[in-house]
C-alpha cells in the first residue's frame, strides 16, 4: 500500500499507537492471568543477565510458555520467593542447583504452609522441588559422559 507523503504518520505517532494498544491488551490480560496462574502445576526456573541485571524466569515445562519474568534486583532466595508465591496450584518446581533458587523454593514452601495454617479453608497442594536436566546434558556432552537420567516426568 502506498500512502501519500503528507498522510504518513510520524514515528512518535506510531509509538503512541503502540503504547495505547499495549495498555489495552494489558487491561484484558490482567483478569485472564489469574485464571492461568491457578492452573499451572509445574514450573521450570532459571535466570539470565541483561546488562548485569538478573532476569528471573519461570517456564511451563509442558508448553514451554514463558510464565513469569522479573528483572532484578538480585538472584537471592527472597527474590525467587516473590516469583513463586503467585502460583497457588504449583506442585513441582524444576531448577538448576543454584543456592538462590533452592532458598527461594524453601521460602515459598514455608510461606505456603504459613498461609495454610492461617486459613484452613484454602487447600493447596504440597510443593516439591527437583533438579532440571537442561544444564546437565551439555555438560555431559562436553565431558564425554553418558548421563544416566535424561528424561523427566513433569506430571
Amino acid at each position: 500500500m502506498v500512502v501519500p507523503r503528507g498522510a504518513v504518520p510520524s514515528r512518535a505517532m506510531v509509538g503512541r499507537w503502540g503504547q495505547a494498544a499495549a495498555a489495552q491488551v494489558g487491561r484484558l490480560l490482567v483478569g485472564r492471568a489469574w485464571a492461568w496462574h491457578t492452573r499451572v502445576r509445574g514450573l521450570g526456573l532459571d535466570e539470565l543477565c541483561l546488562h548485569r541485571a538478573p532476569v528471573l524466569m519461570a517456564l511451563d515445562p509442558n508448553s514451554m510458555a514463558w510464565m513469569a519474568g522479573q528483572r532484578g534486583p538480585d538472584r537471592r532466595g527472597e527474590s525467587w520467593r516473590e516469583v513463586l508465591t503467585d502460583w497457588p496450584g504449583l506442585e513441582h518446581v524444576s531448577a538448576e542447583g543454584g543456592q538462590g533458587l533452592a532458598r527461594g523454593g524453601k521460602l515459598a514452601k514455608a510461606a505456603r504452609c504459613a498461609q495454610g495454617e492461617a486459613a484452613e479453608t484454602i487447600s493447596r497442594p504440597a510443593m516439591t522441588m527437583g533438579l532440571e536436566v537442561l544444564h546437565t546434558q551439555p555438560r555431559c556432552n562436553r565431558d564425554k559422559v553418558k548421563p544416566a537420567f535424561v528424561s523427566v516426568n513433569w506430571s
